[in-house]
């Protein structure tokens, strides 16, 4: 995947990226989990902000496909000073809440 040049861009493949991992957090069971585990890492109350390993060990378990949308995530929060959890927790939230809809956990 292509870097963003600039913030606008940058929004919009986080957006795609991300809007791919919920897509994915909703039908696979195993993944999905794993995908969720990578969102915590942003956040503040938890993991330790200026800790990249934290969010590289994060991604490392997942397949190559769901790995190269949070690599992007990553690359292009932190090129772009773009607060991950701050900007989405409500809609990690929302997707947490369906999961459990979804399969009852």
């Amino acid at each position: 995947m292509d870097k963003a040049d600039n913030y606008e861009d940058a929004v919009v493949q986080l957006n795609n990226s991300i809007h791919e991992l919920e897509r994915v957090i909703l039908t696979d069971r195993f993944e999905g989990v794993k995908i969720l585990e990578f969102f915590l890492s942003f956040n503040p109350a938890i993991f330790n902000q200026d800790d990249l390993s934290l969010k590289m060990d994060a991604w490392r378990p997942l397949n190559a496909h769901c790995k190269a949308h949070a690599r992007l995530i990553v690359e292009q929060s932190m090129t772009f000073d773009i607060p991950i959890w701050k900007t989405y927790r409500e809609k990690i939230q929302k997707v947490i809440d369906r999961r459990r809809e979804i399969f009852g956990v």
